[in-house]
């Protein structure tokens, strides 16, 4: 007897049910992490992740964060519903963000970042940013919600 997966596999006529249901129940995992691995290669990734850089008004405060949703983390931080760092020190501006697949990967770029000079920190934001603008500004109005 052959498989799905094409592997030879000979199930004696005498082991009859209960070892073919045992093959089955050994297989079934490996089918099912297959078929996920092809969905998310023919779907695209469900997941996003996001580590994000806010500032306020005069760009003398950093804030680094990470999220798996940055609309609404980026209103939460602008409406200041989450009482912390950027509540405190008014960081409601979004001047830099990179997206990822892997979540494993935005927190390790998210604990590189802090850890980074600050000088490293502002050529990264100018790259992409030069004008340090609110790359959020537009997100909130009525309409792009």
């Amino acid at each position: 007897m052959t498989s799905l997966l094409g592997w030879e596999q000979e199930i004696p006529a005498s082991a009859g049910i209960e070892m073919q249901n045992r093959r089955i129940n050994d297989v079934a995992p490996l089918l099912i992490c297959c078929f996920k691995i092809f969905l998310e290669l023919q779907l695209g990734s469900m997941k996003e992740y996001f580590v994000y850089i806010l500032t306020y008004t005069y760009h003398n405060v950093l804030y680094i964060g990470f999220t798996n949703n940055i609309r609404r983390r980026v209103y939460e931080h602008k409406r200041k519903l989450v009482y912390g760092f950027t509540s405190k020190y008014n960081c409601t501006k979004l001047v830099w963000f990179e997206q990822f697949s892997d979540v494993n990967l935005a927190i390790a770029r998210e604990k590189q970042l802090k850890t980074w000079e600050r000088s490293w920190k502002n050529n990264l934001i100018e790259k992409l940013n030069p004008e340090w603008n609110d790359l959020a500004a537009n997100w909130f109005l009525k309409g792009n919600m």
